[in-house]
């Protein structure tokens, strides 16, 4: 497991960590934008210390249909 800050996070270094077997967790995170954002790219989990909101983010990604889910992604991977 690697736990780093976000602001050292790109989608291409969760790649190459999880290519390496490592689990992706990203800390401190507390506001909705960028919970949304690092699971999307797919980071494995957040450290927070707003539990229920990050719970409320990822069962809204799982309620997300697959297009609305893609769209979202590419964009957070084209803004880095």
């Amino acid at each position: 497991m690697l736990m780093v800050s976000d602001q050292w996070l790109t989608a291409w270094r969760i790649i190459e960590i999880q290519q390496r077997e490592q689990e992706v967790l990203v800390w401190t995170i507390n506001n909705r934008p960028a919970m949304e954002r690092l699971l999307l790219l797919g980071a494995d989990g957040i450290i927070t210390d707003e539990p229920k909101m990050a719970n409320q983010v990822k069962r809204d990604i799982e309620a997300m249909d697959f297009s609305q889910r893609a769209l979202l992604t590419l964009r957070y991977w084209l803004s880095i």
